[in-house]
């Protein structure tokens, strides 16, 4: 007992700060090297105060709550009565095999002022996707679509080009900027049995009610539409790296679309 008290003492926020981290939602990130997060401060006096900061990484799991790091100094804020403050701090995040939980804990002059957990996830999340999987017929993709996409180890063709002497093509991808006379070919692709992903502008009056993305049988193929946004900030957010390895996934036939799993 005692020691689960310590331990909680470590990690839990104390009611007497002068400042405090407001809660925020779980952050997600890549792990293995220096991250971003943000941080919402608040002076919780009436008088103008100044503190020095420090963070520390703890990991998380069902039952413990271990330190990963030292805490080390971050920076010293200061905040006039009642002022929220957004701040950006630069930590470095371990690199794990698997999405695990860890808490960034908020420390000055020895008082906790909050926790943030942090998911960190591998970098491989695409990775699996290009076994067998062969070459993808691409056109108009954004350059960070591309860029996410070969460095997972997918070999882009693009649209029009030979895919080479007995290469088989099971996923063509169509960006954004991909004219509307192309859907044509999309939907024929589909049917033929290829698994296509036909990605709109956000701004799409079309899709202003739709789904961010959703499948739909054509023929022998999935016909797979995504927003654009669904998929942005592929570089640094391992959710919409999640939601692309799915969008793949139900493309190619490999998953379908079901109701939530019940905790009962």
């Amino acid at each position: 007992m005692k020691a689960m008290a310590l331990l909680l003492g470590m990690v839990s926020p104390l009611t007497g700060a002068v400042f405090e981290l407001l809660p925020g939602p779980p952050v997600s990130a890549f792990g293995g090297g220096q991250r971003s997060v943000e941080l919402v401060l608040r002076n919780r006096t009436q008088t103008n105060a100044e503190m020095p900061i420090e963070l520390q990484l703890m990991q998380a799991s069902s039952a413990t709550v271990a330190a990963w790091s030292k805490p080390r100094p971050w920076r010293a804020i200061a905040l006039a009565p009642r002022q929220t403050s957004v701040e950006r701090a630069e930590i470095e995040l371990p690199k794990v095999r698997e999405e695990s939980q860890f808490l960034l804990r908020v420390v000055s002059r020895r008082e906790v002022l909050g926790l943030l957990t942090v998911r960190v996830h591998p970098g491989e999340i695409l990775n699996s996707l290009t076994n067998t999987l062969g070459q993808v017929v691409v056109s108009a993709l954004p350059a960070e679509l591309q860029q996410t996409l070969r460095e997972a180890g997918f070999t882009l063709c693009d649209r029009g080009q030979p895919t080479g002497a007995g290469v088989e093509s099971k996923l063509t991808i169509f960006g954004p900027d991909s004219p509307a006379a192309s859907l044509a070919e999309a939907m024929s692709l589909a049917r033929l049995g290829m698994g296509v992903v036909w990605i709109r502008p956000d701004d799409d009056e079309k899709l202003r009610t739709a789904p961010s993305y959703y499948p739909v049988k054509v023929g022998k193929g999935v016909f797979v539409t995504v927003r654009e946004g669904t998929i942005a900030h592929l570089q640094t957010d391992p959710l919409a790296q999640q939601r692309l390895a799915r969008i793949v996934r139900l493309a190619l036939g490999h998953e379908t679309l079901n109701p939530p799993e019940s905790d009962l």
